[in-house]
């Protein structure tokens, strides 16, 4: 396997034949090339130049988007990151602003690798927009694979991202780059109300490579560093509290006394329109070195680091509608690492192994929010509007995970074999409690009413947190898969893999007695991956592929932390209504003595499983003139297994409520039966 680069030539030589020179050949990320040679039998020294296959590739079996470096250092990309490139895939969408990214209508979580390395945050179910491993000034290219990837790529449910690092060459190379944002050229924002909220932005960075022995030894270093100035518009314009223009408070919302109402509309009105200043920060760096001990064995060593500092990490929208901007007095931390070695061997002519050993750890950290309110640090949810602290506790999440992947390859005639073991071992480390508290309204009259008194029990519900704030969890993964890839003639190939993985759940510490499926996280023993591909060349413009296969998404640390916490011994989280004994009335948080009937107890089923999806796809290239392709796909993803939450302490229902459907007029067109639950099966939660 070649490092992704253009700068490829071929040279086929044949006592008895003309030589056979390439042209310039570019080796994409996840590509494999096709060459069809004819030599022509001649005595003499005469060369013959070809080309590398037609445009369409009869050898891509699986659904991606390749990404050069021509359109990562070419595109106008916002910050520099790598979610707009991921935009370009076909399958692709979301607001890369927030880091929501989904592939094939899945939100795009776990599954970035660098260089065969997962340098994703495992912990969260939604990757966080702040995480940037590699700089993209660092990056050769980009792989979007979205359907039908080979077996030696796991999960996938989520789609892949497949990101290759630039390397050292014979000849040195030094660049440098700064990216500005200028106040006086950006344009003010739809919902920032005539104010200019986007101050400077500098994004300076800078790479470095070449030989240190010639043919031998490589290096390549990348170093980029971000400052970022902007302001947020703390705004609230739901329109149960203020005026479609968001600018005032509506009296007429607001039921209850005229010196309670005058009371609550003061609170929220300081909190309108208020611009925060805020800033972003960050650092990435990267070190490679490529090693070319013998003619057919190669060693390569990484490093990179990256920090980050950025309000509520970077998930905050300059214009904010629902509030959330006040009290942010520091900035999410996002620090990582990784340290990678791989061994590349290749004993014969059609033998291939390569060996990946890699650490990668990284360290996030969201700050309290502390705000002047004179509600204190309790937080206020006001028919989705945050109009009280921000946040009710600080959070910090730790991962360590270590990896090794080990991928063999043999061709023979018209097969080629390729069979692998990836083990990775990951390791959460939490600290985080909401014990602050937070109260939930649902009218402007409500909140009025209790905003006034010391005795005030109008919200819909109020949460808290209590008990240790400290939990590990130890997760373990291993997969083990084989493939083949047959041509069985110059116009078809057809693939057959399977992978097996099996995960390995922590299991908690402590349980609650009587309730014996909080003692367990169940762990599954059979999680068989069946992948199929073919590509059919119907003539040298045309290929036709197809595929099939099962696609598991993983067991993310956020739903293990919930599990392994789940019994409530060592932690507990409450939900408690106002008529309910001893809840608090607000603002006051609730101390020591927790009130009986409102914890919370959550355990998963014996059968727990990994989410799957079965994928099958149809895809027609066609090559056009101009050097332009065009692809037509079809991709059917149905999803099996997928996590469902059920209220098992709900009774069975004894009444009903019929609701009346009216039409525009006022007039009864129909009815509405509903189901009333009123009892629980356990009173103690």
């Amino acid at each position: 396997a070649l490092p992704p680069d253009p700068g490829y030539k071929l040279k086929v030589t044949r006592n008895g034949f003309i030589d056979w020179d390439s042209a310039l050949i570019t080796v994409s990320v996840g590509e494999t090339l096709n060459f069809r040679i004819g030599l022509q039998a001649d005595a003499s020294s005469r060369r013959v130049t070809g080309k590398a296959g037609a445009a369409v590739d009869d050898n891509q079996l699986s659904g991606d988007t390749p990404i050069g470096e021509h359109q990562i250092d070419g595109l106008p990309l916002n910050q520099r990151k790598l979610d707009p490139l991921i935009l370009q895939a076909l399958t692709a969408n979301g607001g890369a602003a927030n880091g929501a990214l989904s592939i094939l209508g899945q939100g795009l979580s776990k599954e970035v690798l660098t260089d065969g390395l997962v340098t994703s945050n495992g912990y969260f179910t939604q990757q966080q927009p702040l995480s940037k491993a590699v700089s993209l000034g660092a990056l050769e290219g980009v792989q979007v694979i979205y359907a039908d990837p080979s077996a030696e790529i796991r999960d996938g449910m989520t789609g892949t991202i497949n990101t290759a690092t630039r390397g050292g060459t014979n000849s040195f190379h030094v660049t440098a780059y700064e990216y500005l944002r200028l106040p006086g050229l950006t344009a003010v924002g739809r919902f920032s109300l005539g104010n200019t909220l986007l101050h400077g932005r500098n994004q300076t960075g800078g790479s470095v490579s070449g030989p240190i022995l010639a043919d031998r030894l490589f290096f390549f270093t990348n170093l980029e560093i971000l400052n970022d100035h902007f302001d947020g518009l703390n705004r609230i314009t739901s329109p149960v509290i203020a005026d479609p223009a968001g600018s005032t408070v509506v009296a007429a919302n607001c039921k209850a006394t005229a010196a309670l109402c005058a009371n609550a509309i003061k609170y929220i009105q300081s909190q309108m329109n208020v611009r925060v200043p805020l800033s972003q920060r960050s650092l990435n760096g990267l070190a490679r070195l490529d090693y070319q001990f013998s003619g057919n064995n190669r060693i390569n060593l990484e490093f990179n680091l990256a920090n980050s500092l950025a309000p509520n990490g970077q998930q905050v929208a300059n214009a904010a509608s629902n509030g959330g901007l006040l009290g942010i007095v520091r900035n999410t931390r996002d620090d990582s690492r990784f340290v990678k070695v791989a061994w590349t061997t290749t004993p014969g002519a059609s033998v291939f192994n390569e060996l990946r050993v890699g650490l990668a750890q990284n360290h996030f950290f969201q700050p309290a929010t502390y705000t002047t309110a004179s509600t204190g640090y309790v937080a206020i949810n006001l028919e989705g509007a945050s109009i009280g602290n921000a946040s009710t506790g600080s959070a910090l999440y730790t991962e360590q995970s270590y990896q090794l992947f080990d991928n063999f390859t043999a061709s023979g005639g018209p097969n080629t074999i390729e069979f692998g073991v990836d083990y990775s071992r990951s390791h959460y480390f939490v600290n985080q409690l909401a014990n602050d508290g937070a109260y939930f309204y649902s009218s402007l009259t409500n909140f009025a009413s209790d905003l006034g008194t010391t005795t005030g029990k109008n919200y819909a519900y109020y949460t808290q947190s209590f008990g240790l704030p400290r939990s590990d969890l130890p997760y373990k993964q291993i997969g083990i898969y084989g493939q083949n890839t047959l041509k069985l003639s110059r116009k078809l190939n057809v693939n057959f893999g399977l992978r097996w993985e099996k995960p390995s759940n922590p299991q908690p510490k402590v349980y609650n007695t009587s309730y014996y499926q909080t003692a367990t996280i169940a762990s599954p023993n059979l999680n068989l991956i069946p992948r199929v591909g073919l590509a059919y060349q119907l003539n040298e413009k045309t290929v036709i592929r197809g595929g099939f296969g099962y696609f598991f998404t993983p067991f993310y640390g956020q739903l293990l932390d919930a599990l392994y916490l789940g019994s409530a011994q060592a932690q507990q989280s409450i939900s408690i209504n106002p008529t309910q004994t001893n809840s608090p009335a607000f603002p006051k948080v609730i101390g020591s003595t927790i009130p009986g009937g409102v914890g919370e107890l959550i355990y998963s089923s014996a059968k727990l499983r990994n989410p799957h999806t079965q994928q099958a796809s149809l895809v027609i290239e066609r090559e056009l003139p101009w050097g332009t392709t065009v692809t037509g796909s079809y991709i059917n993803s149905r999803g099996y297994k997928l996590w469902t939450a059920t209220d098992a302490n709900l009774a069975s229902a004894t009444k009903t409520a019929t609701y009346t459907i009216d039409d525009a007029a006022g007039n009864k067109v129909g009815a509405f039966p509903l189901p009333v639950i009123t009892a629980r099966n356990d009173n103690t939660y």
